[in-house]
């Protein structure tokens, strides 16, 4: 007798050359958002269809399978990831985000000057590495560069060059 679920997994081509082809694999390579199409996608068709594989295996399952349900719970898990609400944050968060990591910053550098030693502008470049999007948006948020500390290390010059 055929498993009702696996004769729709198996019906799902489309779903499955998705799967396998990477037509999602770059969002998990990055924090950018996926498009509202992509979005609805994954959403609506594969996180439940994953999630409904992974319960018939886990009752259907055998020890050789096991393997294959491990995959099917980290695809689900990239899956989750893609449509994260992280990635889905306005600039105008991402900049209230950063305001108060300058303020953090600022309030710590007074305690304690050990914590950091460059000046609450470092903080604004660690921001901007985080992914494209928050380097967007970092680089577009004023404040957050309003001041530097710019620290100078001497060098040794050549004798010859010394004045």
């Amino acid at each position: 007798m055929s498993c009702h679920l696996c004769e729709d997994i198996a019906h799902d081509i489309t779903l499955h050359s998705e799967l396998c082809d990477g037509t999602f694999a770059p969002f998990l390579s990055s924090n950018d958002p996926p498009s509202d199409a992509a979005f609805s996608r994954i959403t609506n068709d594969i996180l439940p269809l994953l999630s409904s594989h992974i319960e018939h295996s886990k009752t259907h399952t055998s020890k050789e399978s096991s393997d294959e349900l491990a995959a099917l719970e980290t695809l689900l898990e990239n899956y989750k990831l893609i449509v994260s609400p992280h990635r889905l944050l306005p600039t105008e968060i991402l900049w209230q985000i950063f305001h108060a990591c300058t303020e953090f910053k600022a309030e710590s550098l007074k305690r304690n000057s050990r914590i950091m030693s460059a000046g609450p502008s470092n903080i604004a470049w660690r921001l901007a590495q985080v992914c494209q999007t928050w380097r967007s948006a970092a680089l577009s948020y004023g404040p957050i560069w309003s001041s530097f500390t710019l620290r100078l290390i001497p060098s040794p010059v050549a004798p010859q060059y010394r004045s």
